[in-house]
Formats: C-alpha cells, structure tokens, sequence
C-alpha cells in the first residue's frame, strides 16, 4: 500500500477521519467518537490499511476537541500536520459540493495535507503535546471522571424526544368542551328535505306542481314554457320528474360527494387537537393524496368555526410535561401533581420514562454508580428510542459515567467558576458600551 494521508474533522463529541492515497482516492472515511479506545481503535485500522508505509496525519484543532487524538498520535511516534480551520474553508471552495459536511471537511484536509507543503507539523515540544503527553504518561494512574451536569442534561433532552414522541397520550389533559360547556345548544329540527335551501325546495316544488297541473289540463310544453316564461329544457327536466326530490342535484343538494370527503376525519382529528389553520391543514392533507383546492378546505373549517361548538383546547408542549417529568415530585403544584398522574395513567411508555428518570436521578444525587448497568439493562428493555441512544453513549464511557456517578470529585465545580466568569465579562462589556455611547 502506498503513502497514506488521514485527514481528521476534529469536534469535541466525535471526529470525522478520512483517508485517501497517492491518487487522492478514498479508502477510509468513519465518524469515530472522542474517546480513547475508539480513537485507538481507528489508529490501528489506518495503521494497518498503510502496510508499513508512512501515514500523514492532519488536524484542523490543535487544542480543546482535538486534544486527546493529539496526544495518542504524539505517543504513537505519528508525524501530525496542523490545518487551520479558516484554510480549510477556503479550500473547500474549490471542491465539488455545495454542502458543509463533515465528511467533506475530513476529505480537504486530507488532500489540502496530501498536496501542500507549507504545512507545518506538531512537534512534540508544541505546548499542547507536551502538556498531553505529560498527563498521559506520567499519570496513567487518572480516571475519567463523567461531568453529572452534562448527564443530567442529556437525560433531559433524550426525555423530551420520547415525550414529543408520544404527543398524542398529552390529549387526555384536553378538558371535555361538552362537559365544559354550561348548557348544550337545542338540536335543529331536522326536515326529510335533503335540499340546504327550504326556500329554493319551495320554489321547485310550486313550479313543479305548475307544471304537471298544465300538463294534465292538456297544454304542451311549448305552451308551458311561454306562459311559465321558462326555457324548454327546464320545462322538460320538471316535466320528466315524477316528484320534486327527483330534482335533488347539484350545489344546493344535501350529503353531496366531495373530493374532501376522505380527509374529513383528520382534519376532525386535528381540529379536536387544537389545529385551526386552514393553510397549514391543506399542505398537510396534500402530501396525503388531496386534490382539491385549498377553498374547499377552507369553507369546510369556516362551517366548523362558525358552528356552537367551541374549539378544543391544545394539549401541554412536551417540554412541559418533560419538565414535570424531571422535576422532583414534591415541587410541583397539586394540579402539575394530577396533570403527571393522568398523562401516565393514560401512556405506560411515559410511565417507563418517569420510573427511569427518577431512577437515574437517585443514582446521581445518593452517588450509586454501581447500579448503572441495572439500569442501562432496564432502559433497553423498554420501547424508548431516545433512551436507547442516550444508553448506547453511556455504556461507551461506562467507566466514566460509574465514576461520575461515585467518586465526590469532578469538574463540575471548575465549570461553575467558568460560567460566573463568562457572566461578570459580558456585564462589563455591557457597561462599557453603556458608557461610551454616553
């Protein structure tokens, strides 16, 4: 195998590394998250693809993100090139795509590697590698230790998902509106006419009656339609029928077909929901196989809208009941209390998500870092896609996350300070152009 050149798109979750050959072809390209094994892991598979050739590596992070690949490639004794990320972006001008993606950024600055050579390498007295490298080698002893701010936030974002996920159980909360209602409207009569217009049935029907009682004194069609002063295709059609419903056609009918017809029960469904926008539920029912126009959909909602019966208020936003959800139960008001309890009554999906949330809450705050893979196996049992993920990242950094969850010690102190910095800066920042716009 040939030179190889391995261009990484470093990111403080995961990079994106692609390598390519002499002929600038692509042989490897995997997204690869940040951490220590899998870093390793994709060394040794690029390693192993340059058969004993030389590999150039390329970085456009030389800190924060991309330290910890820095200091593995540092020890492996690889000769390392340092992109800027703004000479990336130039150079990706010229590359075919219009698209930002990782995976292109990772192909440039291999190439960008592959191709110059002013690029300057990061030698191992650079300040980041020997740092690195210092606590790598002199401290092999030092755990990772998970951050349990970020844990509890990325249990909460995972929670909202599987909340949003299940939108339709947060109807349960929609009060009644018949129930609500202080007294129901009396119900119209109902007449056997299926005409919508009484005073248009009554004029059919008289000149209908005119007509046939013409016809049986013996005048002829012509003559009717001079004395009727009508045309003579409408003395034939009154002529022809037997009775006035016999006429019954048209606008003015009754229970007439409409292409609308089959999408009558969504736009119900999401009238019930709180959905009012004609516009909105037109674009909706087109994707559908909808035809019509948006007129139709319109008038239809206008007979709703203008009909006694009120409009059904919109369910809780997932983030409330998610917010709910993560809160301790003893802060929330009585009726969030009663809210919770009929949502979960009503969805046992949710009803899982609460039990694991509070299960890794307690977790968190009583420091049982050893019941992590109970839980973790408890999740995976359950139908929670979001959750599912959120496991899939945990059990990568278990070690971590059970020394997160265990040891007093972690950086969450460090970060507090770092917020009340970035917090006094922007106010006097703030204050500073306060007073020279003065």
């Amino acid at each position: 195998m040939p030179e190889l050149w391995a261009g990484t798109d470093a990111g403080k979750a995961a990079h994106h590394c692609t390598v390519i050959d002499t002929d600038g072809t692509k042989v490897l390209s995997r997204r690869v998250p940040n951490n220590e094994a899998e870093l390793l892991e994709l060394i040794g598979d690029v390693l192993a693809l340059a058969e004993d050739s030389p590999v150039t590596w390329a970085i456009d992070l030389n800190a924060g993100g991309g330290a910890l690949l820095i200091a593995l490639l540092t020890s492996h004794g690889q000769r390392l090139l340092y992109i800027p990320g703004r000479t990336v972006h130039h150079a990706s001008r010229g590359y075919r795509g219009d698209g930002k993606t990782d995976a292109k950024d990772a192909y440039v600055i291999a190439d960008q590697a592959r191709m110059r050579r002013d690029l300057q390498p990061l030698q191992e007295w650079d300040e980041i590698a020997v740092d690195l490298k210092i606590l790598t080698a002199g401290a092999p002893q030092a755990a990772q230790v998970a951050n349990g701010w970020h844990l509890w936030h990325n249990l909460g974002e995972a929670a909202e998902r599987a909340v949003a996920r299940h939108r339709q159980c947060l109807g349960v909360l929609v009060p009644d509106p018949e129930a609500k209602a202080e007294k129901p409207a009396p119900p119209e009569e109902k007449t056997d006419s299926p005409w919508r217009s009484e005073r248009f049935a009554n004029r059919v029907r008289a000149r209908h009656a005119t007509v046939h009682a013409l016809l049986e004194a013996g005048h002829s069609r012509r003559s009717i339609g001079r004395q009727l002063n009508m045309t003579h295709r409408t003395v034939k059609s009154l002529a022809d029928a037997a009775k006035p419903e016999d006429l019954f056609r048209g606008q003015w009918q009754h229970n007439r077909t409409s292409v609308l017809d089959e999408y009558k029960p969504y736009l119900d469904e999401r009238w019930d929901e709180g959905c009012t926008n004609a516009w909105k539920l037109w674009e909706e029912i087109v994707p559908m196989g909808y035809r019509g126009s948006y007129g139709r959909v319109s008038a239809y909602l206008r007979e709703k809208r203008t009909s006694p019966r009120p409009v059904t208020a919109q369910p809780p936003a997932p983030r409330v009941v998610t917010r709910w959800i993560l809160s301790r139960p003893e802060t929330l008001t009585e009726i969030e209390q009663l809210r919770l309890k009929a949502v979960l009554a009503n969805c046992p999906e949710l009803d899982a998500l609460t039990g694991h949330v509070r299960s890794f809450a307690r977790m968190l705050t009583e420091r049982q870092g050893e019941r992590l893979p109970q839980w973790l196996d408890a999740v995976r049992q359950d139908d929670l896609a979001s959750l599912h993920t959120l496991a899939a990242g945990i059990d990568r950094d278990r070690d971590a996350v059970i020394a997160g969850f265990t040891l007093p010690s972690n950086s969450g102190v460090v970060e507090g300070h770092v917020n009340r910095i970035i917090l006094w800066n922007q106010r006097c920042q703030a204050v500073c152009l306060c007073i020279t716009s003065r």
